[in-house]
Protein backbone atom coordinates (compact mmCIF):
# COMPACT_ATOMS: atom_id res chain seq x y z
CA UNK A 1 0.00 0.00 0.00
CA UNK A 2 1.37 3.37 -1.15
CA UNK A 3 1.28 6.65 1.15
CA UNK A 4 -1.40 7.96 -0.64
CA UNK A 5 -3.31 4.92 -0.03
CA UNK A 6 -3.09 4.85 3.23
CA UNK A 7 -3.83 8.71 3.43
CA UNK A 8 -7.08 8.21 1.61
CA UNK A 9 -7.79 5.14 4.07
CA UNK A 10 -7.41 6.72 7.10
CA UNK A 11 -9.15 10.25 5.89
CA UNK A 12 -12.66 7.97 4.76
CA UNK A 13 -12.15 6.14 7.90
CA UNK A 14 -11.80 9.02 10.59
CA UNK A 15 -14.91 10.36 9.34
CA UNK A 16 -16.69 7.09 11.34
CA UNK A 17 -14.53 6.99 14.34
CA UNK A 18 -16.06 6.41 17.22
CA UNK A 19 -14.18 9.41 18.72
CA UNK A 20 -15.94 12.16 17.29
CA UNK A 21 -16.70 15.10 19.12
CA UNK A 22 -18.73 17.89 19.00
CA UNK A 23 -17.80 20.87 21.40
CA UNK A 24 -20.36 23.81 21.71
CA UNK A 25 -19.40 27.62 22.20
CA UNK A 26 -21.28 27.37 25.56
CA UNK A 27 -18.96 24.13 26.82
CA UNK A 28 -16.08 25.96 25.08
CA UNK A 29 -16.49 29.13 27.29
CA UNK A 30 -17.32 27.33 30.65
CA UNK A 31 -13.55 25.83 29.77
CA UNK A 32 -11.78 29.04 29.33
CA UNK A 33 -13.38 30.36 32.73
CA UNK A 34 -12.62 27.78 34.61
CA UNK A 35 -9.04 28.43 33.02
CA UNK A 36 -9.09 31.66 33.98
CA UNK A 37 -9.85 30.99 37.42
CA UNK A 38 -7.37 28.38 38.14
CA UNK A 39 -4.89 30.86 36.66
CA UNK A 40 -5.81 33.97 38.32
CA UNK A 41 -5.69 31.67 41.57
CA UNK A 42 -2.07 30.51 41.22
CA UNK A 43 -1.23 34.29 40.32
CA UNK A 44 -2.30 35.50 43.60
CA UNK A 45 -0.77 32.41 45.49
CA UNK A 46 2.40 33.04 43.70
CA UNK A 47 2.44 36.49 43.89
CA UNK A 48 4.23 37.02 40.47
CA UNK A 49 4.12 40.84 39.99
CA UNK A 50 4.96 41.48 43.81
CA UNK A 51 8.29 39.50 43.35
CA UNK A 52 8.98 40.60 40.32
CA UNK A 53 8.66 44.61 41.24
CA UNK A 54 10.99 44.50 44.28
CA UNK A 55 14.26 45.54 43.08
CA UNK A 56 17.37 43.03 43.31
CA UNK A 57 19.41 43.69 46.47
CA UNK A 58 22.83 41.90 46.86
CA UNK A 59 23.70 39.42 49.80
CA UNK A 60 25.78 41.28 52.79
CA UNK A 61 29.22 40.64 51.81
CA UNK A 62 29.12 39.78 48.37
Amino acid sequence: MTSEQEWAEAKRTASRSAYDRVVTQDELGAVGREAFVIHDRLHKKADVAGIASRPCRPRPGW
